[in-house]
């Protein structure tokens, strides 16, 4: 009964009428002021005056994600690099006065430790935003 009432009154001829006199007023006012606004527009566009302002909206969580994600492959990157750099230097062949330890050689253990040192400086700033 309550939804057939709003229904009645919405679609009333009383409501219908004031509806499209509403609109009909606005579209005159647009019409009338229509003409005015072009010539402005086209006086401008003719002495080079026209501005157009575009901004963009969203593009800040994109361009955050891309550094994100840069970072990320910097990171790698460089971790790659020494890791490889600490497997090849398994490889060599050094001579009898270079330490070792637990049968590494000790460039091994300094380039795994320069890639732990390089990946937790890296990664910290990182941290520290997120709190």
């Amino acid at each position: 009964p309550y939804g057939a009432k709003i229904l009645r009154e919405q679609y009333s001829p009383e409501n219908i009428l004031s509806e499209a006199e509403y609109t009909g007023t606005q579209l005159l006012a647009l019409l009338q002021t229509l003409p005015i606004d072009l010539r402005q527009i086209m006086r401008k566009i003719s002495k080079g005056d026209l501005r157009v302002k575009v901004e963009l909206s969203g593009y800040t969580s994109l361009l955050r994600k891309a550094d994100q994600l840069v970072g990320r492959v910097i990171l790698a990157l460089l971790t790659l690099g020494t890791l490889l750099f600490a497997g090849l230097s398994l490889l060599g062949h050094y001579s009898a006065a270079m330490p070792y330890y637990r049968g590494l050689p000790v460039i091994t253990w300094y380039s795994l430790g320069g890639t732990a040192f390089l990946t937790l400086l890296l990664t910290l700033p990182r941290r520290a935003r997120r709190e």
